[in-house]
Parts: C-alpha cells; structure tokens; sequence
C-alpha cells in the first residue's frame, strides 16, 4: 500500500488538503497528516505539527526543513502532496531530495493566477495542478476542482 505524506498550512490550503485525503484513505492509500496548526475540530485526529513559515518569516525554515526531514524519515513515504502554501512548497523540495513523488495542487483560491509556491512547485513537483482550467500550463495540469 502506497504511504503519503499529505502537508498543508491551515485555513483553506487544509480545507482542501481534508478533501484529497478523504478521497485517498477511502481507496486504499494510507495518509500521513501533516499539518502547521490544530483546530478546535481536529484535535482528536493523529497528525504531525510543523511550525508555520511564509516569506515573512523565512528565518524560521531551518527548523521547518528539520521537521520535514524527521517525518520523511520516520513515515517512509512514497508520495508528498501539498495544497499549499509554502510549508507544503519546503516537503515538496525535501521530498524530491528524499527520492519521493511530489504532488503540488494549487489553492483554489488562487483563480488569476498561480501561487508563487505553486509557480515554484512547477519545476520541482513531479505533478503540479491548477483548479482552474484558464490556469493550465503546458507543466501545470487542469482536471477540476476539489471544491
């Protein structure tokens, strides 16, 4: 059975990440959760915590890197998927590293253009897809949205 590492910030990047995972767990696949914090609703659920990074804070990705680093280790999964946004751009650079198939779905929310994790996530992700069909790329892909 394939192992994978499904990584999102919070908010709406986890809203969709749920949804992917739900999706993946009721075929077979055995997902690991990681996500950068834990709501009211999902304290019950096993998940590893990250600490949260963004351009504003990026004297924080060490540790980051470090956190990923023990989980692909510990998980030994095959896959990393990510909705976002960079916490999930960083497994997907270390998941690369690690020998991992990468998965990078852009935000739905992100309907002008692409993120700039997702823009970065085109040339390191095996897969990367947008959720809006004007948004497809010859390297990004369209086949819906999760919503």
């Amino acid at each position: 059975m394939k192992k994978i590492l499904a990584i999102a910030s919070t908010g709406g990047h986890n809203v969709q990440l749920a949804l992917i995972r739900d999706a993946l767990s009721s075929k077979g696949f055995d997902v690991i959760k990681v996500r950068t914090k834990v709501t009211v609703d999902e304290k019950d659920d096993e998940y590893y915590l990250i600490d949260e990074i963004s351009r504003s804070n990026l004297l924080y990705a060490p540790i980051v890197i470090q956190q990923i680093i023990k989980i692909l280790v510990e998980t030994k999964v095959d896959v990393v998927l990510s909705t976002g946004a960079l916490p999930g751009l960083v497994a997907i650079i270390c998941g690369r590293i690690f020998s991992k198939k990468t998965i990078w779905v852009d935000s739905i929310a992100n309907s002008r253009k692409v993120s700039l994790s997702g823009r970065i996530a085109e040339y390191i992700a095996h897969h990367t897809f947008t959720q809006w069909a004007d948004l497809e790329t010859e390297k990004i892909k369209y086949y819906g949205s999760i919503l």
